[in-house]
């Protein structure tokens, strides 16, 4: 478990986790700034790890998923020009349905993505019938475009909404 939270907070997670099916095939390629797959929908796939608890540096929002809301994030230089990434793994509790969706201010230059979907808008995680653990971790992290950068994200967990910040590079 230390190995895991020293993974997550490090922000050193392998992107080779085990892909699962999806409600729609992938793009071929990394989908462009201008277009990216807005929309994934995840059937449960396999977690890279499980934790009995969130970690320190997260919050637990809705009872359903631990985000990132208290450190600044090392925003990273990626393959594209004025795109920067910010890895960090997606915790969601076990047994729980999960949306995080960009704010649509911000969909021009914020994306996000786990498990093996990149660059999405708006990301749902199903409640996935688990008995090992309370939270279950999903390599990926958050991208932004134009320099470092707070980026605010809907979470909706059954009928209840939370709205969170993101500091990717930046102190929100």
């Amino acid at each position: 478990m230390k190995v895991v939270a020293l993974l997550l907070t490090g922000g050193l997670l392998l992107a080779g986790c085990t892909q699962g099916e999806t409600e729609g095939e992938p793009p071929a390629a990394t989908p462009t700034p201008a277009a990216p797959q807005t929309s994934w929908s995840r059937r449960c796939v396999t977690a890279i790890d499980s934790l009995e608890q969130p970690l320190p540096e997260t919050e637990a929002v809705l009872d359903a998923v631990a985000l990132p809301t208290r450190p600044v994030l090392q925003a990273n230089t990626t393959d594209r020009p004025d795109w920067l990434f910010a890895k960090f793994g997606l915790l969601v509790r076990a047994n729980r349905e999960v949306t995080l969706e960009v704010d649509p201010a911000a969909v021009e230059w914020g994306r996000i993505g786990w498990s093996d979907v990149d660059e999405a808008t708006l990301f749902t995680m199903p409640a996935c019938a688990v008995t090992d653990s309370a939270w279950r971790a999903y390599a990926g992290g958050y991208y932004v475009r134009s320099g470092p950068r707070c980026l605010p994200l809907t979470v909706r967990a059954g009928d209840r909404t939370a709205q969170v910040r993101i500091s990717v590079g930046v102190m929100c």
